[in-house]
């Protein structure tokens, strides 16, 4: 059997090529080496896209490379990924491409989205993704309501938080401490 923290550690390092490989030369090395493409799946783009020392376009660059990979297609991993970790502008302009490739926004999309809004301070646009969210039928669930309301309790609003806990218990959600 194999040990699962050996796995763990070789997708570490396979990641950590992968981020050398973008950063100091580009794409163009990563396309004409098999070997390291041959070892890719869910977890080491995961990785790859989460590496906080590579670049914005670095991590595009690569993304953009595996949707053009039919044996590498990005899943939602990847998407929800590289929205979490990268820069909130970019993340709006991602959600649009993932939907393009066919891939469904749900509550767990928008909530980094409207995070992202909340911690810069812009409960507005934060509040305005929530509504979009609702009126493109997806359903809020619980860590999408708590997020928002707890930064907005902690922005001293609690008007909105009172109205969105009462929407959240209406909904059937039950809060949790």
């Amino acid at each position: 059997m194999i040990n699962p923290k050996l796995i763990g550690a070789l997708y570490k390092e396979t990641a950590s090529d992968i981020a050398r490989v973008l950063g100091y030369s580009g794409i163009e090395l990563l396309k004409n080496s098999p070997l390291i493409l041959s070892t890719l799946n869910s977890q080491v783009v995961k990785l790859v896209l989460s590496n906080p020392r590579l670049p914005l376009p670095s991590c595009l660059l690569f993304f953009n490379f595996l949707r053009q990979n039919p044996s590498n297609k990005p899943d939602l991993v990847a998407h929800l990924t590289l929205i979490r970790n990268k820069r909130w502008t970019e993340a709006h302009k991602l959600r649009d491409r993932m939907e393009a490739m066919g891939n469904i926004s749900n509550a767990y999309t928008y909530v980094p989205l409207i995070r992202a809004e909340l911690l810069s301070g812009n409960s507005a646009k934060a509040l305005q993704l929530f509504n979009e969210m609702k009126q493109r039928g997806i359903i809020p669930n619980g860590v999408t309501y708590t997020t928002v309301i707890s930064s907005l309790s902690k922005q001293g609003r609690p008007d909105e938080v009172l109205r969105l806990h009462d929407e959240m218990i209406e909904a059937g959600i039950t809060p949790k401490d």
